[in-house]
């Protein structure tokens, strides 16, 4: 058998060798898998399964392997999860794959295939099946909401929500709840908690699908409903009780080992105890009852509301609860009610007043006032009591003044005092504004800067001018109160307008100082000077001197106000004032004269250059070379205006020139026309091309000194320009 075996394999092997070499284009043919296991229910105890892989020729590359791929648990291949792969099955046609699930594996719908990689193929899935990973492996125990283990039976009073609880194995994934031996999970419910809504029995189990849970089941509870039945209060659910008689509410549970409570108007309103029977009181009846009624188990439920009311006989007095009884005033009190025929009486402070039998109450003094009312005919005779009036005396008065409007402190120069407001402090101190009952009831006197005003009496208070500055406060008077206002201070403006004048509006340096002075100079005030609104320190005369420049005005300060003067500008002296319609440099023709004239100044003096007075009006005739000396008065000021007198030269730019310092021809000296002009600009270069002079308003003076060139009589280059203008251009030869 052996040696046929071996016979029939070689056989097989040589024909797929035949079928890859005669048909190189066929496919691998990868069959589906077959799982060798139904439900599996994998866990660290057991976890070791098979798949049977068969494949068919041509044979697949030698560097082939075989994957064994999990879809995810709805049969999903778009992130299959690798079990196993083999690379040494690459000529063996069937074999099984051995693998393990992986712990996450929870699903009911799981498939697998055969992927190869050389070359690559994927085989058909499997059928699809039921696998998971169980991590827990042991009964589940239920408790309640706090924690507590449940066994057997669990009572659970009616109504009341009840919480089971997984209490071992709270946080896997997803449970299944059981009732009443259903063998269907209870539908939708999958935490480790379920709100019980009903009697019966009931146990819980991981969700391990419908072939792994069950060895996860839990204990089972059965739960029983401990009901009381309706809870009411025998009788109508309106009762109508007359003051001072008596009544009973009853419930309709009587046993003695129940704990009842008694509510009016939501607050308790008995002991706890055994009382099945309630008695309302005979003063206060009126209010909404219930019972509560509670069993050895703990169980309680509640009536519906009773509502107790008296016979439509209301009582009251209509006001505040607390009425302020300022001096002087009377309180009055009225009570009203439907009793019919109606008796009066009226209290203080829980006394009868004598002789106060009416329906209204005049008071005079503090205490605290109610009546009673007794109906003189009907079923109800009791007495009834009205609400009760506290009528105060105010705790304490406080004044308060204000300067009248418009004031505004240092704007006024008259202003009036008067009260703003009376305020009655009451007991829980509230304040009251009672200015326009009290105002004229008090006396009164007022006060300055702590002394009493003389005569001052009345409620108000004029201030005539700033000598009457200061603090003021009010003292009134009547019965036991005697309240201060607060303070006021007053400051009016002093009645002055101060006005400066200067006996010069403009400063220069060298020049004597300006004097600013005041009108005002009472030697009673206070002065401060400012400079560009900074004070000058230590100046507090009504008299300035000073050569700053700047804007300059007087505080004068009185009774505790300040008032500011006009303001003077000094202005520094500008020099641009003084013009004169000539040149600094004036050149004339030889044997004619040029007339000088200047403007913007006082008074004028024109000196030659051996300081003799030519001139001392605005104008000056010229006539010879040499230097002049303008000097221009404004006011203190003095201006020096510096000028030069040249006769006009030829129009001839020299082209030779012997810087040999012998005093003749030593400089280049060219026409004034070009000459001592800020707008032209004078070029030279050396005889190589560079340039070695440039000099705006040219003043004849190159070169400055000896110029040494190897060659001899060597020749320079200039140009005359005037802005983008070429005036002049031309050599100069140096000769030794």
């Amino acid at each position: 058998m052996k040696k046929r075996n071996r016979f029939h394999i070689v056989i097989i092997m040589l024909c797929a060798l035949v079928i890859f070499v005669v048909c190189p284009s066929q496919s691998q043919n990868l069959q589906k898998p077959v799982s060798l296991f139904s439900a599996p229910c994998a866990s660290s105890t057991f976890n070791t399964y098979n798949v049977e892989f068969e494949w068919t020729v041509p044979l697949v590359n030698s560097d082939n392997v075989f994957i064994l791929e999990l879809s995810d648990g709805n049969g999903n291949f778009s992130a299959p999860t690798q079990l196993v792969s083999y690379s040494d099955k690459n000529t063996t046609f069937q074999f099984d794959f051995n693998f393990s699930f992986p712990t996450n594996t929870r699903g009911d719908n799981y498939k697998v295939r055969v992927r190869s990689t050389s070359p690559a193929r994927t085989s058909p899935e499997s059928d699809s099946f039921p696998a998971y990973y169980m991590n827990v492996r042991q009964s589940l125990q239920l408790g309640d909401q706090d924690g507590n283990a449940l066994f057997g039976q669990f009572f659970v009073c009616d109504g009341e929500p009840f919480t089971l609880r997984v209490l071992n194995f709270p946080d896997e994934p997803s449970y299944r709840w059981y009732r009443n031996g259903n063998i269907t999970p209870l539908p939708g419910e999958n935490s480790a908690t379920l709100q019980v809504t009903g009697i019966g029995f009931y146990y819980a189990e991981i969700d391990y699908g419908d072939f792994c849970s069950s060895g996860t089941s839990s204990n089972q509870v059965e739960i029983i409903v401990d009901d009381l039945g309706t809870v009411s209060i025998n009788g109508p659910t309106n009762v109508e009780v007359c003051p001072g008689n008596s009544f009973e509410l009853e419930a309709n549970i009587d046993e003695t080992d129940y704990i009842y409570r008694w509510y009016k108007d939501g607050t308790l309103a008995n002991t706890p105890g055994y009382e099945p029977r309630f008695t309302l009181s005979t003063t206060d009846p009126e209010g909404i009852y219930r019972v509560e009624i509670e069993n050895p188990g703990g169980c309680s439920k509640s009536s519906d509301p009773v509502n107790v009311s008296a016979p439509n006989m209301n009582v009251s007095i209509s006001s505040p609860n607390t009425v302020l009884l300022l001096p002087g005033d009377t309180v009055s009190l009225t009570v009203t009610t439907s009793a019919p025929s109606p008796s009066y009486q009226w209290f203080k402070d829980g006394n009868p007043i004598s002789g106060e039998t009416s329906n209204s109450l005049n008071i005079t003094s503090s205490g605290l006032y109610y009546a009673t009312v007794v109906p003189g005919s009907g079923g109800c005779t009791a007495s009834m009591e009205s609400n009760s009036i506290t009528v105060a005396l105010p705790q304490n008065i406080n004044i308060f003044i204000a300067a009248d409007a418009p004031y505004a402190d240092c704007s006024n120069s008259t202003a009036s005092i008067s009260i703003s407001d009376i305020q009655a402090v009451t007991s829980d101190n509230n304040t009251v504004n009672v200015r326009a009952q009290m105002m004229n009831r008090f006396s009164y006197q007022w006060f300055k800067d702590g002394q009493l005003i003389a005569g001052e009496t009345n409620n108000t208070l004029s201030i005539a001018n700033a000598s009457l500055n200061g603090n003021y406060i009010l003292e009134a008077t009547l019965d036991a109160f005697n309240p201060t206002s607060n303070a006021v201070q007053i400051n009016l403006q002093p009645n002055i307008s101060p006005n400066i004048t200067s006996d010069g509006t403009i400063s220069c340096s060298g020049a004597s100082n300006i004097t600013i002075i005041s009108d005002v100079t009472d030697t009673e005030y206070t002065y401060a000077w400012y400079l560009n609104n900074q004070l000058l320190v230590g100046e507090t005369t009504p008299i300035l001197s000073t050569n700053l420049t700047g804007n300059y005005l007087l505080e004068v300060s009185a009774f505790g106000c300040a008032v500011r003067s006009n303001e003077i500008v000094i202005n520094p002296f500008e020099e641009s004032i003084v013009t004169v319609n000539a040149d600094e440099r004036i050149v004339i023709v030889e044997g004619f004269s040029r007339t000088v004239t200047a403007s913007g100044a006082d008074s004028y003096r024109w000196f030659n250059e051996q300081s003799v007075e030519i001139s001392n009006t605005d104008t000056v005739v010229l006539q010879e070379e040499g230097q002049y000396i303008l000097r221009a008065f404004v006011g203190d000021c003095e201006i020096t205006k510096l000028f030069t007198v040249v006769f006009q030269d030829s129009f001839v730019v020299p082209n030779v020139i012997s810087p040999n310092s012998d005093g003749i021809n030593d400089q280049w000296v060219i026409p004034n026309s070009y000459a001592f002009k800020q707008d032209v600009e004078i070029f030279i270069y050396g005889p190589t091309g560079e340039r070695v002079y440039r000099a705006v308003a040219y003043q004849n003076n190159w070169p400055e000194s000896n110029l040494s060139y190897p060659a001899n009589k060597p020749v320079f280059y200039y140009k005359i320009v005037r802005g983008k203008e070429i005036l002049k251009q031309g050599t100069i030869t140096l000769i030794r």
